[in-house]
């Protein structure tokens, strides 16, 4: 039986997470995510939206890479300009084997 993990951060750009001891990508890049678009906390209370069962359907769904100007691949945050300061992002994923994963490492570049 495989275990359902939520992935919550606060980044500006691509992010994978990757095993350490194993040095593979549990999702790629370009995955989509659910993204807040905020200038204020994504939640109240603030903490909410880290929960595993918060409800974040009402979050548009956009495919990483995210830019803010030339794009290369991905999605370009051109409506960012005096709108909006941060990306709030949430997705999940699937270990099939959680007892063999000691430590996740949240990669952003």
């Amino acid at each position: 039986m495989g275990f359902v993990f939520r992935l919550f951060t606060v980044v500006c750009f691509a992010a994978a997470v990757v095993p350490s001891s194993i040095g593979g990508v549990i999702f790629n890049t370009n995955a989509t995510w659910r993204v807040f678009k905020g200038t204020q906390e994504a939640s109240t209370p603030t903490t909410a939206w880290r929960a595993i069962n918060f409800d974040d359907r009402s979050w548009p769904e956009l495919r990483s890479s995210f830019f803010y100007g030339e794009a290369l691949d991905g999605t370009v945050l051109a409506d960012m300009q005096g709108n909006y300061t941060s990306l709030f992002l949430r997705r999940s994923f699937v270990l099939t084997d959680a007892s063999q994963v000691t430590e996740l490492t949240l990669t952003s570049f």
